[in-house]
């Protein structure tokens, strides 16, 4: 969305234009969080310094709150397509 469409558009539109952004920046967040995670366990457990058994802290725990599973049932489903619709 262009800055005059969205100054242009309706209170419906820009709310789902900024709703759909937020959407597609935390996804963008969460598959870093993944990556980051699978590379540093590698370099930890890469490590030949290390005797021990390395402690691996995860990441998804740390953003748990990113992470959590949102459960929708289908009636929920249809409702929120058609505010979208309308």
């Amino acid at each position: 969305m262009k800055p005059e469409e969205y100054w242009n558009a309706r209170y419906k539109e820009a709310i789902l234009y900024c709703n759909v952004n937020l959407f597609k920046i935390t996804d963008d967040i969460k598959r870093n969080i993944e990556l980051f995670e699978a590379v540093t366990d590698k370099v930890i457990m890469s490590n030949s310094m290390c005797v021990k058994k390395p402690k691996f802290v995860k990441l998804k725990e740390m953003f748990g709150n990113l992470f959590k599973k949102k459960e929708q049932t289908i009636e929920e489903q249809i409702k929120m397509l058609r505010r979208m619709k309308s």
